[in-house]
């Protein structure tokens, strides 16, 4: 047992036996658990009050409720705003400072490039301006009197804890938005596929939006230009921008009607693959159990020595059939497609596996590597689809 008395422990970092209240931070905290961990201190602070009819304690844990709000806001702000000046998408750090408005009015004044940030900075102004009215630098929800003498929160006599706690509520879901949709954007601009004022997600919405390009010279190519226009508050200029993002993307352009070939492998190719793999892999037929067997079954035995066999055969064949340069290429489809990568990484994952095939040697090795997996359709399918041959994945995915 600590005695947190004792002159020999510290207060607060003495650590117990009870390991499983430890908790993780500085070195091993992160900036998200602060911006994280105050919202949530709030919502359970105000949370606890109302459940438990803390009646009595209304007037006093109001304050560190809406003061714990506030240093979130804070924090969230700064952090998107670091990420932001990550990307140069904003030139440079907010000076150190605690107005939340400033932080926000930045924001808002920034072309972010993306139309889910630019919504979510639009939705949190109300809560933004509501504390920053009250408290414009960190004191007046800290303190019963200001720096200048002020009495803090002097014309806001009362404050219903069953609407802060509905707003908390909101501004929580908005701040999480906020900070995924950041990291997100960090992932995505790694691809290249973006403009100044359209992210990548933003892009593929106008896609979408758009007819095929066989239409393009007609109306109804017009109207979509004007919808996106107005969605997306940009100008003929910077439409044209877009698409030409749009029309030599993988995956964008199949949404007006375009498929792209893979670098080496052929349609022919791929389902002589899937074919071979079908030869390993058949379709499950009756009760017996994938996994093994209970007992020592003779005939088992024999299945067993028949499926190497197979397996042999299938590798040979492939490896006869393919090119390194086409092994290659279809380890990437399938990696892409288990791991869900961007599109636009295609050549240099392809170039990197062709890279480590060459360095290995083993062609049947690498064969085998994919012959033997059991989702090997199923991802080999989805990296079609990412990589533009929708069209080539669904008679794969028929086999």
């Amino acid at each position: 047992m600590i005695d947190p008395t004792s002159d020999q422990t510290d207060p607060f970092f003495q650590l117990s036996e009870d390991s499983d209240w430890n908790a993780c931070i500085g070195p091993q905290g992160s900036e998200e658990n602060y911006a994280d961990g105050y919202i949530e201190a709030a919502i359970e602070l105000v949370s606890a009050v109302i459940e438990k009819s803390m009646y009595e304690r209304r007037d006093t844990l109001i304050l560190p409720i809406l003061y714990t709000a506030r240093h979130s806001i804070e924090l969230a702000l700064k952090l998107a705003i670091g990420e932001l000046v990550k990307m140069r998408i904003i030139d440079q750090l907010h000076a150190k400072n605690h107005d939340i408005l400033s932080h926000w009015q930045l924001l808002d004044r920034t072309v972010l490039g993306d139309a889910t940030v630019r919504r979510i900075v639009t939705e949190i102004e109300p809560f933004i301006r509501s504390l920053s009215q009250v408290d414009d630098d960190g004191q007046g929800l800290r303190y019963h009197e200001k720096q200048d003498g002020q009495r803090s929160l002097a014309d806001k006599p009362l404050a219903n804890l069953l609407v802060v706690r509905a707003s908390l509520d909101k501004l929580a879901d908005l701040l999480k938005q906020l900070k995924f949709r950041v990291f997100d954007l960090t992932y995505e601009r790694s691809t290249g596929s973006y403009t100044r004022d359209c992210s990548r997600r933003d892009l593929f919405e106008i896609a979408k939006m758009l007819p095929q390009i066989g239409q393009w010279n007609s109306e109804q190519f017009d109207v979509a230009k004007r919808a996106v226009c107005e969605q997306f508050g940009i100008g003929s200029r910077k439409f044209s921008d877009a698409l030409n993002v749009i029309k030599v993307n993988r995956e964008m352009k199949v949404l007006l009607g375009e498929e792209t070939a893979l670098s080496h492998l052929s349609d022919d190719s791929v389902l002589f693959v899937v074919e071979q793999w079908r030869l390993r892999h058949p379709r499950r037929q009756g009760g017996r159990n994938p996994l093994g067997f209970d007992h020592f079954d003779p005939e088992r035995f024999a299945e067993m020595a028949e499926e190497s066999r197979i397996a042999a055969g299938v590798n040979q064949n492939v490896v006869e059939k393919l090119s390194s340069e086409e092994i290659a290429d279809l380890q990437t489809v399938y990696y892409m497609g288990r791991d869900k990568v961007f599109a636009e990484h295609y050549q240099a994952v392809l170039e990197r596996t062709a890279k480590t095939q060459r360095l290995a040697g083993n062609a049947v090795l690498s064969v085998n590597h994919l012959m033997e997996k059991t989702n090997f359709l199923t991802s080999l399918a989805s990296g079609l689809r990412r990589l533009g041959r929708p069209s080539l994945a669904e008679r794969v995915s028929a086999l």
